[in-house]
C-alpha cells in the first residue's frame, strides 16, 4: 500500500474543512458547516486509519500472538461512531435552523461545494489507487504430543485481495458521502440565490444527516459484531463438512469467528477411532482443511480426540 496517498487525501480533506468552516460561518450556511464536520469526521477516520492499517502491517510476537488483524474492524467501529455523532449534532442543529430560517449565501455555498467535490472525487481516486489489499502467511506446523491427544495441524497460505476491506470501505464512504454532499450544497445554494428559498439549506443538512447515519449504522454493526466475535457464517454447515468424512464420529466445542473481512478461524474438536494410525489422522486432517479451505475458512485448527472425549453439544461446554 502507498501510505503517502493516504496521507494526502488525509491534506485535501483538511483543506476543505478549513475552507468550509470559514466560509460556511461567513455565509451562514449550515449545509456548508455540516459539511465541513463531515469532512473533519472524514480527516479523523483517516488518521485512524492510518494507524490501523500500519498495526495490521506488523508481525505477530509472544504478546498479540494474532497478530494486529483486528486493528481494521476497530478503526471501522471507531470511524462510523464519530460520524454517527457528528451527524446527530447536525441533525439538532439543522432543526433550530428549520424553524427560524436565516438569511444564507447562496453564491457562496455554491463556489465552495464546487471545490468540495473535485478535491473529495480527488480523494476518492487516489484512495483506490493507493492499493490497500490484503497479504498474509501462515507457516505450516504440527503440534504433537506423546499420548496424540493434543494434534492440530495448520496450513500455510498466501493470497492477496484487492477487494477493499471493511476499514477501507468506511473511508471510501466518507468520501464518496462528501461528493453526494457538495453536489446537494450547490444544487440548495443554486435555489438560495436563484430563488430566495432559505429553509432548504436546513432541510438538505437534515437529509444528508439521515442518509449517512443510515450507511454508518451498516459499518458499525459489522465491526461490532466481528468484535463480539459473531459470525455470519453457517456454523452447522460447516460441521456438516466435517461429519461427511467417515472417520469422524463426533464435532464439538465448535469456535467460528471472523477477525478481519479477510479472515475466518475455525477450531474443532473431532472425534475418531482409537486405532487410527498417526500418518492416517494427519492424512484426514489435511483432506478435512482442504474442504474448508474451499469454504473459506482461511485458518483451521483441528483437535483429534478418542470416544471419551465425546461430547453432543457442538459449542464448547465452557461457555
Amino acid at each position: 500500500m502507498n501510505l503517502k496517498r493516504i496521507v494526502l487525501v488525509i491534506i485535501l480533506n483538511i483543506l476543505i474543512v478549513a475552507a468550509e468552516i470559514i466560509f460556511g460561518v461567513i455565509g451562514n450556511s449550515m449545509g456548508l458547516v455540516s459539511d465541513a464536520l463531515h469532512n473533519l469526521s472524514d480527516v479523523i477516520a483517516l488518521v485512524i486509519s492510518l494507524i490501523a492499517v500500519k498495526f495490521a502491517q506488523r508481525e505477530a510476537n509472544e504478546n498479540m500472538t494474532y497478530g494486529y488483524i483486528r486493528s481494521e474492524m476497530m478503526a471501522g467501529f471507531v470511524n462510523s461512531l464519530f460520524l454517527v455523532a457528528a451527524m446527530i449534532y447536525i441533525s439538532v442543529e439543522s432543526i433550530g435552523k428549520l424553524m427560524h430560517p436565516e438569511k444564507v449565501e447562496g453564491m457562496t455555498m455554491m463556489i465552495v461545494a464546487g471545490i468540495a467535490v473535485i478535491a473529495n472525487s480527488l480523494s476518492v481516486l487516489i484512495l483506490r489507487k493507493a492499493g490497500i489489499g490484503h497479504t498474509h502467511h501462515h507457516r505450516e506446523h504440527e503440534h504433537k504430543d506423546e499420548h496424540t491427544h493434543e494434534h492440530g495441524i495448520d496450513y500455510e497460505h498466501e493470497h492477496e485481495e484487492h477487494a477493499p476491506d471493511l476499514n477501507t470501505r468506511a473511508m471510501i464512504l466518507h468520501l464518496m458521502s462528501d461528493v453526494l454532499i457538495s453536489l446537494a450544497v450547490i444544487a440548495g445554494g443554486t435555489a438560495i440565490h436563484f430563488l430566495g428559498i432559505m429553509w432548504i439549506d436546513p432541510l438538505l443538512s437534515l437529509a444528508f444527516a439521515a442518509y449517512i447515519i443510515l450507511k454508518a449504522i451498516g459499518v458499525f454493526r459489522s465491526a461490532f459484531f466481528s468484535l463480539m466475535d459473531r459470525t455470519s457464517r453457517d456454523v452447522k454447515d460447516i460441521v456438516a463438512c466435517l461429519e461427511s468424512f467417515h472417520e469422524i464420529k463426533n464435532v464439538h466445542s465448535v469456535h467460528l469467528t471472523e477477525p478481519s473481512s479477510k479472515d475466518i478461524f475455525f477450531s474443532a474438536h473431532i472425534v475418531i477411532d482409537a486405532c487410527m494410525a498417526m500418518r492416517e489422522v494427519e492424512g484426514l486432517i489435511e483432506r478435512v482443511k482442504d474442504e474448508l479451505k474451499k469454504k473459506g475458512i482461511t485458518h483451521v485448527i483441528l483437535q483429534p480426540e478418542t470416544d471419551k472425549y465425546s461430547r453432543d453439544s457442538l459449542i464448547c461446554d465452557g461457555h
